[in-house]
């Protein structure tokens, strides 16, 4: 009798405890998973070759008056700034040499084409040669536009001074000429970023590309100066790796970030099949495999293993368990307690 006295007591006691703890219990249903975040990289915000533009005026001129402040959003065509120039023939001949340097850069870039296209080239090269093909087209709008506002001053008398107008849709990033000074094509005197030009740069390692690049569609943008983290589309991936770092070069559309800063992303790629996504305080580890209590009829939660596969917003990315499941997300190391204590 005493004995069986002793064994009834702990048996009461767990039976307790256990109804305790499963009304304080909170669940929660997991939800499909469509990407996770797979790994975090230092990045910096940039703008790449091509779409910031670093300008004088078409012809030799004396600056009169800036028109435009440093952070100016400015389009095609806007004034930038009005000059004196006694001598405007020489638009003329620079339009018609502009002509023939976009024919000439017009037939490099469709031989590259056909060499990409067949596997001969590479396709940075051909970026690259349509990029100097779109500055030497945006050059000859330029030139033209002020030949076109040249012939509207003379028709008014104004022979000498002219406006000098934007090649592209952008912002003003710098101004670096002094009204007074007299300036030529040649000098530095206005730079304009492109719009939507700006780019988030990632290098990947080259065993990480290998493995993830044909995956990552996104990519995370954790801003220090933001609550919300931003999500940045993939624009491009280099062609090849830097023979020094062995790092490939991922850029990430960026629209609205700060030209030369600096952060972290995270790399986001489609999730596998099956994988559902559950607050991270579900997780618990039972026996060395990481694992989550799942309500089974009237009883207390069961364990089931998963597979952590990744994660998104602090939550874990998981499989072995479905959406129709009620998971443990409050009390689920009381529960492992239990567990041990039995």
């Amino acid at each position: 009798m005493i004995a069986q006295g002793c064994e009834t007591k702990p048996k009461e006691k767990v039976l307790l405890v256990s109804e305790g703890v499963k009304a304080r219990l909170g669940y929660v249903k997991p939800t499909p998973a469509k990407m996770l975040d797979a790994v975090q990289i230092p990045a910096q915000v940039l703008v790449p070759n091509g779409a910031s533009w670093v300008v004088g005026p078409s012809v030799e001129a004396r600056l009169v008056r800036w028109s435009v402040v440093t952070g100016s959003q400015v389009k095609v065509g806007d004034t930038l700034a009005t000059l004196v120039s006694p001598e405007l023939g020489d638009l003329s001949s620079v339009a018609s040499e502009l002509s023939q340097v976009v024919k000439d850069r017009q037939k490099n870039a469709g031989r590259l084409k056909e060499s990409v296209d067949a596997g001969f080239k590479s396709s940075a090269s051909l970026y690259d040669a349509e990029l100097s093909l779109n500055e030497a087209k945006a050059q000859l709008q330029r030139v033209r536009r002020q030949l076109r506002i040249r012939n509207a001053n003379v028709r008014r008398g104004a022979k000498s001074e002219w406006e000098w107008v934007s090649p592209i849709n952008g912002i003003v990033t710098s101004i670096d000429c002094t009204p007074g000074g007299l300036y030529s094509a040649e000098s530095r005197c206005i730079t304009i970023v492109e719009k939507n030009s700006v780019r988030v740069r990632v290098d990947v390692s080259e065993k990480m590309a290998a493995s993830l690049g044909k995956k990552v569609s996104q990519a995370k943008w954790l801003a220090t100066t933001s609550d919300e983290p931003l999500i940045l589309p993939l624009d491009r991936r280099e062609y090849g790796f830097d023979p020094v770092s062995r790092t490939q070069a991922f850029y990430f559309k960026a629209d609205g970030l700060d030209i030369g800063s600096a952060g972290m992303v995270e790399l986001l790629i489609p999730a596998a099949k099956g994988a559902m996504r559950i607050p991270r305080e579900s997780v618990v580890e039972l026996q060395g495999k990481s694992s989550v209590f799942v309500a089974r009829g009237e009883g207390l939660p069961e364990p089931v293993a998963i597979k952590i596969i990744g994660r998104k917003d602090g939550d874990y990315i998981v499989l072995g368990i479905s959406m129709e499941d009620s998971i443990v997300s409050k009390g689920a190391f009381a529960l492992k307690s239990i567990l041990a204590f039995k």
